[in-house]
């Protein structure tokens, strides 16, 4: 059985307090080209597979002094382990052919 208020009292208890307040958001595409003071990013598992490697730096870069980012580990570990980035062959050759140098197959 589960005793559910129904008061229209605001409840401002630790358990139900967001540990920051909205004062302005902005899109990450919108935020191109800006930057921050503060900057706070929220991923959720609703946003996670929307978080591409160029959407993700260009959200932390936007901070100058302080970058906080909200995710539970198991979207961190989502989203890091798709942003891995994997070596381009056609990149590997260019870069050796402009430096003189052999690729090394591993």
């Amino acid at each position: 059985m589960y005793d559910y208020d129904t008061s229209d009292e605001d409840d401002d208890s630790l358990n139900t307090t967001v540990p920051f307040q909205v004062a302005y958001a902005v899109s990450i595409h919108k935020a191109q080209g800006l930057e921050y003071d503060s900057v706070k990013i929220v991923i959720t598992d609703a946003n996670e597979d929307d978080i591409t490697h160029s959407i993700f730096y260009t959200a932390i870069t936007r901070a100058r002094e302080r970058l906080r980012i909200f995710w539970t580990p198991e979207t961190q570990q989502s989203v890091l382990q798709r942003l891995g980035r994997s070596a381009n062959p056609k990149d590997i050759a260019l870069l050796a052919s402009r430096r003189g140098l052999k690729p090394v197959n591993g």
